[in-house]
């Protein structure tokens, strides 16, 4: 078994779910993932982000909701 950081393991996911080819623009975050290192490796992938955002922070926004093929 490989230690490996919480950032190391975010950086890995988001890199084999981009490699699988999930489309994505941009990483989203709580506090813990608030690093700069992380910024810069997703900026490096191409992704924009929001992290380091708490998580009693309510947002304002309207829910989204996915809308089902066929639908």
């Amino acid at each position: 078994m490989e230690l490996s950081t919480k950032l190391d393991q975010a950086v890995a996911m988001v890199r084999d779910a981009l490699d699988a080819g999930v489309g994505a623009d941009w990483f989203a975050g709580d506090e813990v993932y608030g690093s700069r290192a992380l910024r810069r490796r997703m900026r490096a992938m191409g992704l924009g982000y929001a992290v380091a955002v708490k998580q009693t922070r309510r947002s304002p926004c309207a829910p989204v909701y996915a809308s089902r093929p066929g639908r």
